[in-house]
C-alpha cells in the first residue's frame, strides 16, 4: 500500500530534517569547539581543601580553558586529590616547575584550576603526574566562618578593652592627668631640640679641622706604641728577673763580707791616723829633697813658670771684661 503525503505534510517533513540536520551540525560546531573530540592527557594534584572545587570545574592555562576537573576524591591522609585533564596541545607547557593554583574569576562564582607554565628549559611532566598546589585566597574564602569567626572574637577583645579605656577616662582626674601630660610635651620637645642642636653644635667642633681625625690617629698612634710595649714586655720580665738574682747575689757577697768589715770597723780610725802622719811624713821629705843641691833649681824654674802662667790667664780674663770700645793698653 502506497502512502501518500499532502502538500503540506511535504513540507512540515523537510522543515523537521533540516531542524534535525541544523541540531546535528551545531552539535557537531559546539563539540570541536569544546574539544570534546580531542586528544586530552590527565594529571594529579592536592589541595587541603577542596571548597568550590567538583567534577567539571574548568581548568586554564595561562588564562586559556586547557581542560577540566575529572574526579574530587578524598585521601586516607585528609588531602583532596583532584584528577584533571588538558587538552594534549597544552602537554608541552607542563613542566616540573610547574604549579595549579585555585582563583575565582568573580567575586562570586565558582573556582577553577589555573596551571602556572614553567620554565621553558625546564623538563617536561609525563601524563599522569603529580603537579604540586598552591592555595590562594579571595574574598570569598575570607567571608567564611571558619576563617573569620577568630577575627570575630579577636575584634570582640579589642572593643572589651577599648571600652576599659573609655570608662577609665571618664574619671576627671585622669583627663586632666592627660592633659598635664599633652601639656608638658611642648616644653620636653623644645628641650630636646635644644639639645639636639648643642649635640650638633659640640659634633662641629669635633670636625672642624679635621680634629676627630687627628684625634683618632693619636689615639692609633698610642694605641700602636702600647702594642710594641706590650710585645716587649716578656723581654723586660726577663731583664728584670736576671736583675733580681744579681742583687739577690750581690746581697748575698755582702752578707759574707759584712762580718769581716764589723770586725775591722775598730781598727779604722787607727789606720786613718796612721795614712795621714804618713802623708805628712812624705810631705816633709819632699820639701827637704827640694832644698837638695840637684832638685833646687828645677824646682825654682817650675815655680817661675807656674807664676806667668798666672799672670797671663789674669790679663786675658781682664781684657775680656772691658768694653769693647776702650782699646786694650
Amino acid at each position: 500500500m502506497q502512502i501518500k503525503f499532502n502538500k503540506f505534510e511535504r513540507v512540515a517533513g523537510l522543515f523537521v530534517l533540516a531542524a534535525f540536520g541544523g541540531a546535528v551540525a551545531t552539535t557537531a560546531v559546539v563539540a570541536l569547539k569544546k574539544g570534546w573530540f580531542a586528544s586530552k592527557v590527565d594529571y594529579v594534584t592536592t589541595f587541603d581543601r577542596a571548597q568550590g572545587l567538583y567534577p567539571g570545574t574548568k581548568v586554564e592555562l595561562a588564562g586559556l580553558p586547557a581542560g577540566s576537573v575529572d574526579s574530587v576524591d578524598l585521601q586516607e591522609d585528609n588531602k583532596i586529590r583532584v584528577k584533571f585533564t588538558i587538552f594534549q596541545k597544552f602537554q608541552s607547557r607542563v613542566r616540573s616547575d610547574s604549579v595549579v593554583v585555585t582563583k575565582r574569576p568573580f567575586i562570586i562564582g565558582d573556582k577553577s584550576l589555573e596551571i602556572v607554565v614553567g620554565k621553558a628549559d625546564g623538563p617536561g611532566l609525563p601524563k599522569g603526574s603529580l603537579i604540586p598546589s598552591q592555595e590562594t585566597v579571595d574574598l570569598m574564602d575570607l567571608m567564611d566562618g571558619r576563617k573569620l569567626g577568630p577575627y570575630i572574637e579577636t575584634l570582640g577583645q579589642v572593643i572589651d578593652n577599648l571600652k576599659v579605656v573609655a570608662e577609665a577616662f571618664l574619671d576627671p582626674k585622669r583627663s586632666r592627668s592627660l592633659i598635664s601630660i599633652f601639656d608638658k610635651i611642648d616644653p620636653f620637645l623644645d628641650t630636646a631640640n635644644v639639645a639636639a642642636k648643642s649635640f650638633i653644635d659640640m659634633s662641629g667642633q669635633l670636625t672642624r679641622k679635621k680634629n676627630l681625625q687627628v684625634t683618632v690617629e693619636n689615639l692609633a698612634m698610642v694605641t700602636n706604641e702600647m702594642n710594641g710595649m706590650m710585645k716587649e714586655m716578656p723581654n723586660m720580665s726577663k731583664d728584670m728577673s736576671n736583675l733580681v738574682k744579681h742583687t739577690a747575689l750581690i746581697v748575698d757577697e755582702l752578707s759574707k763580707i759584712m762580718p769581716a768589715l764589723g770586725e775591722m770597723a775598730p781598727e779604722f780610725p787607727k789606720a786613718t791616723r796612721r795614712a795621714l802622719e804618713a802623708i805628712d811624713e812624705a810631705v816633709v821629705v819632699l820639701k827637704a829633697m827640694q832644698h837638695s843641691f840637684l832638685l833646687s833649681g828645677s824646682v825654682k824654674d817650675v815655680r817661675e813658670e807656674e807664676e806667668k802662667k798666672k799672670k797671663e790667664q789674669q790679663k786675658l780674663e781682664e781684657q775680656k771684661r772691658l768694653p769693647a770700645s776702650e782699646p786694650t793698653k
